[in-house]
């Protein structure tokens, strides 16, 4: 799917906020070779909204066109605590709201007549846009976005195993964070329940997102069927899609 040579026609799912996205970093790369000249639309996956943020101008070496203000840095970067949160995480490890929380993660996101809203309005937003690329993202890229690019493969048509595979692979980038904490966790005598809330909210817990996936089955039959119920998609959305994203 990167090997188009212009944005159009690709989603890029992204992590941190988008004002961080626009201003620091590099949008997406293709093929090795820099990235097209064009403009993003930028999709928030907010708790129980998506939001649409205006259109981003790239230049060809793929950094945002326009910049933030000096006032609009200092609004963005003020009153940070600085605290390690991956320590609370390891105390919440232990917490049961903690453990319930990280267990009904991905129920919630798939189930809550609000979340599957906010993902109906998500596939609003990329059948919508017909030039240029989509970029969507939550605060950490894995859950929201994990899910929402789990709904978008299912839509084109990927396999079970291709979706699992996609969504676990954003453990790569938290690969280490888990492991220094998990080893933490185990020190003070955490067994798997523990371990599981480590790795749902310093990484993806891929286990927890199957479960709800064999859920889906049970209650709707197959991924197709809840994405043309609660996400409201149709068989010519779909064909839509196909065109547009497939090659």
């Amino acid at each position: 799917m990167l090997s188009c040579p212009a944005l159009t026609g690709h989603l890029l799912p992204g992590n941190g906020p988008v004002k961080g996205l626009r201003t620091w970093s590099r949008l997406c790369q293709i093929g090795g070779e820099g990235v097209a000249e064009g403009y993003v639309t930028s999709v928030y996956l907010y708790d129980d909204k998506a939001r649409l943020s205006k259109q981003v101008s790239i230049d060809a070496s793929g950094h945002a066109k326009e910049q933030m203000t000096e006032k609009e840095k200092k609004k963005f970067t003020r009153g940070k605590k600085r605290f390690d949160v991956r320590k609370l995480i390891v105390l919440a490890a232990f917490n049961e709201k903690g453990q319930k929380v990280a267990r009904e993660m991905y129920p919630v996101l798939l189930f809550s007549p609000e979340c599957q809203q906010q993902f109906a309005r998500f596939f609003r937003y990329v059948l919508a846009t017909e030039d240029g690329a989509v970029l969507f993202h939550c605060t950490q890229g894995k859950d929201r976005t994990g899910v929402a690019s789990a709904l978008l493969l299912a839509a084109l048509g990927a396999s079970r195993e291709t979706i699992v595979a996609d969504f676990d692979a954003s453990n790569q980038v938290y690969e280490a964070d888990v492991k220094k904490y998990t080893r933490r966790v185990k020190f003070w005598g955490g067994g798997e329940e523990e371990i599981g809330v480590v790795k749902a909210f310093l990484g993806c817990n891929t286990d927890n997102f199957v479960k709800a996936l064999d859920r889906i089955d049970r209650e709707y039959g197959s991924l197709d069927a809840y994405l043309k119920g609660p996400i409201g998609l149709t068989d010519d959305d779909i064909r839509v899609l196909m065109e547009r994203y497939l090659e």
